[in-house]
């Protein structure tokens, strides 16, 4: 089987590390200049005084190792256009080399944690009160982002990037034997420290619905989607991520494939159809706030390819239009990224989603039980939907 690595893997992480130790070299320099103002004879305050030489020496190292990185040679990979293939371990080795970093870090931030409760608790107003929930903090992080890993690493990943918000693949089924093979392209906000609750477990309902049919779901977290929705007005992450998303399914196999793009991602769908790198048999938009096309046609897409759209009657998404103030209408104008593709007039074929409340609206088209997750399970297998 094919895997898949981004090249910049270990420098963008290198960067990363580098960023993290100038930060906190900084923070156990300014302890230390607080505990050279420790006054008192007591023994306490004297082991206090004594402790700032460790602090000295440890900030300095971690700042002399910083500032010596050579970000030329901090991946030893040679230049490449787009994904490189790797040997089939290569996902897993990357989860278990951030699990050790990680893990590293932890421990490392622990004994810090421990020497400040042990020693510094004594001095009065907890002038270091900050630094320690800041420490405590970022070791709940890690131990989250730990036990994420310590999962990935037993499970089918055809791609990990742990660098900036990271990118992962997964696959929930057997890729190798299956007829049918769907995507998952989600949108703003996920990232890895939410790909559990989040894309992973849209991918898991799905699974669930498909039974014992010879499918496979491929979650695709390949791209950097926007943290908020203010961020989501650009098209930037959009069209960083189209040729990487056409990119990774052109090497999934033959099988009937599925793209189900939500949201954000299927402005990412859109744009790799209009690029000619994304071709799948069905193309799937849900909660789409806009395609980057004005109809079907203009995506370009082969006559074998079917477009569908999904969209829950309150989904807020709708309003993201000037005259779009009753979301119990329908409206005419274009979303953000043209025209609604669930308008009659875009040409996509549509199906039924249900009722869901507002507040979930935009979140629920995987819900189990759901006639959205129904008619999507049918889509996926060439079977008849509920019209929409």
């Amino acid at each position: 089987m094919v895997r898949l690595i981004d090249p910049d893997v270990a420098r963008r992480t290198a960067t990363q590390m580098e960023a993290l130790e100038k930060d906190l070299s900084t923070q156990m320099a300014a302890a230390v200049t607080l505990l050279r103002t420790v006054g008192g004879k007591t023994a306490t305050a004297a082991r206090a005084r004594a402790s700032t030489g460790w602090w000295v020496e440890e900030a300095a190292r971690l700042r002399l190792r910083a500032d010596t990185v050579d970000m030329g040679n901090a991946c030893p990979v040679p230049e490449t256009w787009g994904p490189t293939i790797s040997a089939p371990d290569s996902p897993r080795d990357l989860v278990l080399a951030d699990l050790s970093r990680l893990e590293e870090r932890r421990a490392f931030l622990s004994m810090n944690l421990d020497l400040l409760n042990r020693v510094l608790s004594w001095l009065p107003g907890e002038p270091l009160q900050g630094l320690r929930w800041g420490l405590t903090l970022t070791i709940a992080r890690l131990d989250r982002a730990v036990a994420d890993r310590k999962a990935w690493a037993e499970r089918d990943l055809l791609l990990f990037d742990p660098s900036g918000d990271g990118r992962i693949a997964e696959v929930i089924g057997d890729l190798d034997t299956a007829r049918h093979v769907v995507v998952l392209v989600p949108g703003v906000g996920n990232d890895l420290s939410s790909y559990e609750r989040n894309l992973r477990a849209d991918a898991l309902h799905l699974a669930e619905r498909l039974g014992g049919t010879d499918t496979a779901v491929v979650t695709w977290l390949g791209y950097d989607p926007p943290n908020t929705v203010v961020g989501a007005i650009s098209r930037e992450p959009a069209r960083q991520g189209a040729g990487a998303l056409g990119d990774f399914v052109e090497r999934l196999g033959p099988a009937h494939t599925t793209v189900i793009a939500h949201s954000y991602g299927s402005l990412v769908a859109g744009l790799a159809a209009r690029e000619g790198v994304l071709t799948p048999d069905e193309l799937v938009f849900i909660g789409s706030p806009g395609v980057g096309a004005d109809n079907a046609a203009d995506l370009g897409l082969p006559s074998s390819t079917t477009v569908w759209s999904g969209l829950t009657l309150l989904d807020p998404i709708q309003s993201a239009r000037p005259d779009c103030i009753d979301l119990s209408l329908r409206c005419a104008t274009d979303l953000v990224f043209g025209t609604d593709p669930h308008n009659p007039m875009f040409g996509a074929k549509t199906f039924a989603t249900g009722h869901t409340a507002l507040w979930s609206a935009h979140s629920a088209y995987y819900r189990t039980g759901s006639l959205s997750l129904d008619n999507l399970a049918h889509i996926v297998l060439g079977e008849d939907v509920t019209d929409g």
